[in-house]
């Protein structure tokens, strides 16, 4: 199995393994005991953690049914993933799409 592929089924599991019984979703009390138990980086949890895991909630529930389901969720995933990189990387902020590439990113010319 490729590092993808773990790294894929791990974050399924993970969203299985803390929604509630008898569940394909989660509610919030089973968002935020996921996010105090599965966040525990120092980089992400003084952040996460210390921000207002209800707003966060609030605006992953696109469809605003009290719950996280499995495409909301990986909503989520994609946002941890997108902060990551730009902190270990210290790229990928806004502007920069295509700029590599000759596009009008961050510090590309106008004509």
């Amino acid at each position: 199995m490729g590092e993808l592929d773990q790294v894929i089924e791990q974050c399924v599991e993970i969203f299985v393994k803390n929604c509630g019984e008898d569940s394909d979703c989660l509610n919030a009390k089973e968002f935020k005991g996921m996010m105090e138990k599965e966040v525990t980086a120092s980089n992400y949890k003084g952040k996460l953690l210390k921000g207002d895991l209800t707003e966060a909630f609030d605006r992953l529930d696109k469809n605003k049914d009290e719950e996280i389901n499995i495409q909301e969720y990986s909503r989520l995933i994609s946002i941890l993933i997108k902060a990551y990189y730009r902190k270990k990387y210290n790229r990928g902020g806004k502007g920069g799409r295509g700029a590599k590439r000759g596009g009008k990113g961050e510090g590309a010319e106008e004509d």
